[in-house]
């Protein structure tokens, strides 16, 4: 293993994607939805993001110019402003606490804004904004988190009826969105910058309700609940349909209310969120504009001095995996955004989650995807990862931000070609409810999903062979249950599962050693357990992955200006990403156990997660392509995107181009350029 980090000055050359950005943001007039997309006058968009946590949110104005051309070189076209609005700071054990939005103090209903914190976030979104990044605002996240008054722990879930805490929250909305940003010259509400607003940040009153009484806890505010209900609120084994009916239609009237008030009176008309569609299902978040959801792949359990982390690879599971899962959610003609994403570090698998995730997004026609984080901590430019979510230094993740960028937002891969559309209606979610509430409160989901609705007779990974889409009301489908049912029982029987436009295929039936592949006229994946024998990616083109240290490697090839890879005589540019194995110099991991599915506990302790610098595994590959040699030369790229060592280039048996990468060029980033024939 060697050093190579991403370097914090913007990629150029072939590495640069910024052309994807269209800067200033919002140059085209506001972020709105129509025909069931975001879109600006200059018609549809994506957003191609990454959350901001805490400090994050409030660089210097030196860091603020320096992290904004670096995201927009990744391609990376909108951030999520995220954890902003805590009175105590934002840290964690790992991580000693920076100050963000609101000054110190212990009750979040008497906040007081940090006016100086406030000008470091107005100028940072100035240099999103002159970049051609847009912004997703988080209103409420964790103000109202940590109630210390009278002993409660927590407000949330009560915020969505308690009338004193929306009055609150609806302050909150006007004196941020209201703020008057200098280096704009416009208001938060009037600039086009802010493409979306989410109300609240993984919270809903009926998931807080079902929480808190699994607990046997009293419901923060219980008793106004019960007033307003006008009776007992139900117990274990007590839930009723009328109890049900009656959450529903309080969340409604908050979402409504508060978007109401975005919309009306504070003058802003970025689309907005309710919460994230597991918290609690369609109906009363259909009072917004978008659908929200949130996914981790091996999330750490628990978070704190203790953790530990399932270290699986997602491309061994595509009957249960995040992909699957999230699109089981979306909706019929409302936009869909995933606001965080990760496969959190120390996963030696991560490089597959955000392909995964942008490759399936785009095949799923979705209309947002944020990776979960970009950074925890102010003015970081670390060499190494500080935390599990942070990414700003993870080269095995970094090094695809082009093809990501080149999947989902310039949309390399197409959408499905059929849409499953599954009725999804609200009497039928209160009776499952109810029902499962009462055999076991757990049994009870917070959301509807198209494997629920049909008393699971479309499987999770239905979503990887066509798209998928919920229907509130009605019974309409694009293609009958029982002709999707029987595409999708042959592709769990072969265990492989091949999406109807035959860019993308995931193959898990070697026991243990799955992989995906994406072949698209301009972006090219493979991202699994090594094959033997060449691997063909559509176009000519053929990847050989030689014995990695963990068996798995992430290979990923993207025609920088859209000419394909040679197989017309057209002039291409390629950049070509191969990761392996990668962690902290010193890192010592412990490896506790099987935890099922060919996957293994690891954790570590204080020192043992390692530091500086941020080590890779050099990964030997043959790349052939559908040009000869004559026409071919490649070069061995640092951290920015510059040429350091060109790479010799053999002719095949047939005559076309090999490229042979290795370990020996300490890197994981190389061009290759095609001239016209």
């Amino acid at each position: 293993m060697f050093p190579f980090a991403i370097s914090h000055d913007p990629p150029v050359g072939v590495a640069d994607m910024s052309s994807l950005l269209d800067a200033p943001a919002g140059r085209h007039g506001r972020v709105r939805v129509a025909d069931g997309h975001f879109a600006t006058d200059a018609g549809r968009i994506r957003l191609n993001a990454v959350n901001l946590t805490g400090p994050a949110n409030f660089p210097s104005h030196r860091h603020a110019e320096r992290m904004a051309a670096r995201l927009a070189a990744l391609g990376v076209n909108c951030v999520r402003l995220h954890f902003m609005d805590c009175q105590k700071g934002y840290g964690s054990f790992m991580q000693e606490r920076q100050p963000c939005l609101l000054k110190d103090g212990d009750d979040p209903l008497a906040y007081e804004i940090d006016e100086a914190q406030f000008e470091r976030l107005d100028y940072l979104a100035a240099q999103f904004k002159k970049r051609g990044i847009y912004v997703n605002v988080n209103l409420h996240v964790a103000r109202l988190m940590a109630y210390l008054l009278e002993g409660r722990t927590s407000l949330k879930g009560a915020t969505w009826f308690a009338r004193e805490l929306v009055e609150s929250e609806k302050r909150w909305a006007r004196d941020f969105l209201g703020h008057f940003n200098p280096h704009t010259g416009m208001t938060w509400a009037e600039d086009p910058v802010v493409a979306v607003v989410e109300l609240n940040n993984e919270d809903a009153l009926l998931c807080r309700f079902q929480t808190d009484a699994y607990r046997g806890l009293p419901m923060p505010y219980g008793d106004e609940l019960a007033t307003r209900f006008g009776g007992p609120l139900p117990g274990a084994g007590e839930m009723t349909p009328e109890f049900l009916r009656f959450l529903l239609d309080t969340e409604e009237g908050y979402v409504a209310e508060m978007t109401a008030l975005i919309h009306g009176e504070i003058g802003c008309a970025a689309p907005v969120s309710a919460t994230q569609v597991t918290y609690t299902p369609l109906w009363p978040q259909l009072a917004a504009d978008y659908l929200d959801a949130h996914e981790y792949w091996c999330h750490p359990s628990p978070v704190n001095a203790e953790w530990k982390i399932r270290d699986a690879p997602m491309s061994n599971e595509p009957e249960a995996n995040c992909i699957a899962w999230l699109t089981s959610r979306a909706a019929a003609g409302v936009p869909y955004t995933v606001s965080e994403y990760n496969t959190p570090y120390p996963n030696r698998h991560g490089a597959e989650g955000l392909l995964l995730l942008h490759a399936y997004g785009a095949f799923q026609n979705w209309d947002g995807l944020f990776a979960y984080s970009y950074d925890n901590r102010a003015d970081g430019e670390p060499d190494h990862v500080e935390y599990f979510f942070s990414l700003v230094a993870r080269t095995d993740v970094l090094a695809h931000f082009p093809a990501c960028a080149a999947l989902f937002l310039r949309g390399d891969v197409s959408a499905a070609r059929t849409v499953v559309e599954v009725a999804a209606t609200r009497e039928d979610w209160i009776q499952r409810y109810t029902e499962n509430w009462n055999r076991a409160i757990d049994a009870a989901k917070p959301f509807d999903d198209t494997s629920e609705t049909t008393g699971g007779a479309l499987p999770y990974a239905l979503g990887l062979l066509h798209g998928t889409r919920l229907v509130t009301g009605g019974t309409r489908s694009s293609s009958s249950a029982s002709d999707v049912s029987v595409s999708a029982a042959a592709a769990s029987a072969a265990r492989v599962w091949e999406s109807d436009t035959g860019e993308l295929l995931w193959d898990a039936s070697t026991e243990g050693a799955g992989y995906v592949l994406v072949a698209s006229p301009n972006a090219k994946v493979f991202t699994g357990f090594v094959r033997d024998g060449a691997v063909d990616l559509g176009d000519g083109v053929s990847l050989s992955v030689a014995p990695t240290e963990g068996g798995f490697a992430t290979v990923s090839l993207v025609s920088h200006d859209a000419t394909g890879f040679g197989a017309d005589g057209r002039a291409a540019r390629i950049l070509l990403v191969a990761t392996g194995l990668a962690q902290n110099a010193g890192a010592k991991f412990a490896d506790e156990g099987d935890a099922g599915c060919n996957a293994r506990f690891v954790s570590t302790r204080g020192a043992d997660w390692g530091g500086g610098p941020f080590l890779v595994e050099g990964v030997a590959a043959k790349v052939v392509l559908p040009a000869s040699a004559e026409r071919t030369s490649a070069w061995a790229l640092d951290g920015a995107g510059r040429r350091v060592r060109e790479i010799p280039i053999t002719r095949g048996e047939d005559g076309r181009a090999v490229v042979a990468i290795g370990p020996e060029f300490k890197t994981v980033w190389y061009e290759i350029c095609l001239t016209a024939s």
